[in-house]
């Protein structure tokens, strides 16, 4: 196996852990929301705002964000 053959592996593996367990939805202490909205913290720079006609929102992973659930997030008080 070649260097770049283990960093192959180890990026698939990467990939296979947040396929899996992606962790898309942020904490409950980052979201504030109301009947069509949808504010979430995800970093100190990082704000996610949501509107959504139904009051429905979707916890996917997105192709800019894998992963909103972060152990040390910043959170509204």
């Amino acid at each position: 196996m070649t260097l770049q053959d283990a960093h192959n592996v180890q990026d698939a593996h990467i990939f296979y852990d947040y396929a899996k367990n992606p962790l898309s939805k942020a904490k409950e202490s980052q979201v504030i929301s109301g009947k069509n909205w949808r504010i979430t913290l995800i970093t100190d720079s990082l704000v996610r705002l949501e509107w959504s006609e139904s009051g429905e929102f979707v916890d996917a992973p997105t192709q800019t964000v894998v992963r909103r659930n972060f152990e040390a997030g910043t959170q509204f008080a």
